[in-house]
């Protein structure tokens, strides 16, 4: 049995996984070795558009160090999970279009920013899958559950002020408060992978909130990196494209063809690699040309590739490689 090494002693990964009440044995968790990390020591600014700094009062700050992790799930819960991650303190990050949803936890109040800027206290939120890039800007920690996009999660009834994507508040759950007197310490991202499960299950109940005809349709839209069309769906489903919709909208919270278009838009993050590649990366990743794909790249992510590119911010680099390994099946179960 493997359990937490500072301070969640009596949360061990075996048994959260356990709780799930599944009749075959879990894998116990070994998070240290599926740890990415990236590390920026150069100096840099959180880039923002301008329509998006219209919506903000300040810019959201320079540091000269980020540090930026995930560990990949391991066991009966990577079938849910994409990864655990986290930022180190007062750090700048952006959560453009990937799929996905997230759980996240703030160490201390932050600041979300999409077309406008939402502040938030100290807590954990639910963010749901969005299809605009979300501004994350806090002088605490933040840690993450990422969620494949076949997990659904609860929503919010209306819409948050100013953001796209309904905010939905969990800081007032037992479980969140159990942890917040360890939040200020020293302690690694493995440690906190219990915490984070813990709450994972606590919103889920019972059992996973999953269906897996829906998964197999998120998947064979994610296998073809967003390239598919709805006849091609309705054969290799027997359905029609009115129910793949429906199924979409009620399961994921988008459409099939947004959610083809966000894995399109990061197939094309994926091929840029520099200036001279926007041709060959467009055409590769399906659009008419690099003009169409310069337009997609700059509505989802807010400013232009070549703009991000001179930019360079350390998320981006993030960004790619949570790509490739969606990609590549590098958060498959294991």
């Amino acid at each position: 049995m493997v359990t937490a090494r500072a301070g969640f002693d009596q949360i061990s990964a075996e048994r959260v996984v356990l709780s799930f009440r599944w009749n075959r044995p879990a894998k116990p968790c070994h998070p240290q070795a599926n740890l990415f990390t990236y590390i920026h020591e150069q100096p840099h600014s959180f880039v923002e558009s301008p329509r998006q700094q219209q919506g903000s009062q300040h810019a959201l700050g320079q540091k000269s160090t980020l540090m930026l992790r995930e560990i990949i799930a391991v066991g009966e819960l990577s079938r849910y999970v994409e990864s655990y991650w986290e930022t180190d303190a007062g750090s700048a990050f952006a959560l453009p279009p990937d799929g996905t949803s997230n759980i996240v936890i703030a160490t201390a109040p932050m600041r979300l920013a999409s077309k406008c800027s939402l502040s938030l206290g100290a807590g954990g939120y639910i963010l749901p899958l969005h299809t605009d890039t979300l501004r994350l800007h806090s002088p605490g920690r933040i840690m993450g559950i990422r969620l494949k996009a076949f997990m659904r999660m609860p929503r919010a009834k209306g819409p948050a002020e100013g953001i796209p994507a309904p905010v939905v508040s969990i800081s007032d759950k037992p479980v969140v408060q159990f942890g917040k007197s360890k939040w200020q310490d020293e302690m690694s991202l493995a440690d906190y992978v219990p915490y984070l499960q813990t709450i994972l299950l606590d919103l889920l109940g019972s059992a996973p909130n999953l269906s897996p005809n829906l998964r197999d349709k998120v998947n064979y839209v994610l296998d073809r990196k967003g390239l598919v069309r709805m006849e091609d769906m309705e054969k290799a489903f027997a359905v029609s494209r009115q129910t793949i919709h429906k199924e979409f909208v009620k399961g994921v919270g988008i459409s099939p063809k947004q959610l083809a278009g966000i894995w399109q838009f990061n197939h094309f993050v994926a091929q840029l690699d520099s200036t001279d590649s926007f041709t060959h990366a467009a055409l590769d990743a399906g659009y008419f040309d690099q003009s169409h794909g310069i337009h997609h790249f700059t509505k989802m992510l807010g400013i232009p590739p070549r703009q991000c590119i001179k930019a360079a911010p350390p998320w981006f680099d993030f960004l790619r490689g949570c790509i490739h390994r969606r990609f590549t099946n590098g958060y498959d179960p294991t």
